[in-house]
């Protein structure tokens, strides 16, 4: 009986991308109120981004351009599915079938053709955490890595009806650092001149 219980409380999210998906409520400073659309320019090689059982996705959601910059937010969503092999009867997390995100802010220089990508938020799954829980993401207090807590100021968001972690970036986590902002030169004929290209184009 227990383990059919805890077979059950593994969610399975349908093999399916959606068009569309809405978020809210993010800690301050990383990723505000918005929609994304699903955004096929932003593909990259179907041969490393899928096949059998997988998906991942891109979304863009709001945009702005300034002088030759153009500042989008991104959504990178991936799910796997359930096979003979790997299923919910497997030694799997209870969020393994739920979508995992990627929040991003992608810049595009348009006069000196480079761009950048920032993180500012990590995201993931609170699938079967009670409300006693006060989150997922954990850091040690020691150097030997073996007191952990709960990092502070994590939030509990909702994404397309399943229940996720978001922590802004860097965190109060010692190891956690915020990275400069490297701009990055594209060469013709690349996925990252393509995207340049098109954000330039078309924001």
């Amino acid at each position: 009986m227990l383990i059919s219980l805890l077979i059950a409380s593994i969610p399975v999210a349908p093999f399916i991308t959606p068009e569309s998906i809405s978020i809210s409520g993010f800690p301050p400073r990383t990723v505000i109120d918005q929609t994304f659309k699903k955004a096929v320019w932003l593909q990259s090689d179907p041969k490393t981004i899928g096949g059998p059982g997988f998906k991942a996705d891109e979304y863009v959601g709001i945009s702005r351009r300034r002088g030759n910059i153009v500042t989008l937010s991104t959504l990178t969503r991936k799910l796997f599915q359930e096979s003979p092999t790997r299923n919910r009867n497997s030694d799997v997390s209870k969020g393994f079938f739920v979508p995992g995100y990627s929040f991003f802010l992608m810049r595009f220089d348009c006069a000196n053709d480079t761009l950048s990508t920032e993180r500012l938020v990590s995201v993931i799954d609170g699938i079967g955490d009670g409300p006693e829980v006060k989150g997922k993401f954990m850091h040690p207090t020691d150097s030997s890595e073996t007191n952990w807590v709960v990092t502070a100021n994590q939030k509990r968001v909702t994404i397309e009806g399943y229940p996720y972690w978001a922590l802004r970036i860097p965190s109060n986590d010692p190891r956690s650092k915020k990275r400069e902002l490297k701009w990055i030169s594209t060469l013709p004929g690349t996925y990252g001149a393509s995207y340049l290209d098109y954000a330039c184009d078309n924001y």
